[in-house]
């Protein structure tokens, strides 16, 4: 296994259809420098490759990660 892959456990679905994972910052901190690496998320052979800082900033339909209120997303 690449030490650059972090795998993580979905937990639970939300009412809202957000994914809940067992992953948090400071499990890859560097995504959260000033200048993050480029980094990808497969989920259902779907990719995300945004992390975004508040639902707000993502567009209708994008799929993208963000920090949930329990620190884990």
């Amino acid at each position: 296994m690449s030490e650059n892959l972090v795998k993580g456990t979905t937990l639970k679905v939300d009412s809202f259809g957000n994914l809940i994972t067992n992953i948090s910052p400071e499990d890859v901190p560097e995504l959260f420098s000033e200048n993050p690496p480029p980094f990808k998320i497969i989920v259902n052979r779907q990719e995300i490759t945004r992390l975004n800082l508040a639902y707000s900033m993502g567009r209708p339909s994008e799929l993208f990660a963000i920090v949930g209120s329990s620190g884990i997303h």
